[in-house]
């Protein structure tokens, strides 16, 4: 993260804030948090997405590198993994990584 990203981030933060202070109803503000959650990224936090901040918050590869991921990460403690796939594809992926991932783990 840079100074400068930071810097903007929190001008978006202060601008979202003004715009749903006028704009939108007071009882919906809570919405703005999920906005594009697990959908899309928000124009705004495009610049923070890194290669670094995907390897560190997926797990991305093929079924191999999946399956060994979360036997190190159950190593370390993990005890859940949740599939959060864009919904037009939830059905293929949810049978992609029973068929092809739990069977290595």
């Amino acid at each position: 993260l840079t100074l400068g990203a930071l810097a903007d981030g929190i001008m978006d933060a202060a601008i979202l804030i003004v715009y749903e202070g006028r704009f939108r109803p007071a009882e919906k503000w809570h919405q703005v948090i999920h906005e594009g959650h697990c959908s899309y990224f928000a124009t705004g936090e495009r610049k923070f997405i890194t290669p670094t901040m995907i390897e560190g918050t997926t797990m991305i590869g093929g079924a191999s590198e999946i399956a060994e991921k979360i036997r190190q990460a159950e190593k370390d403690g993990l005890r859940e993994v949740s599939l959060l796939p864009p919904l037009a594809h939830i059905r293929e992926v949810a049978r992609d990584f029973a068929e092809q991932v739990m069977p290595l783990i």
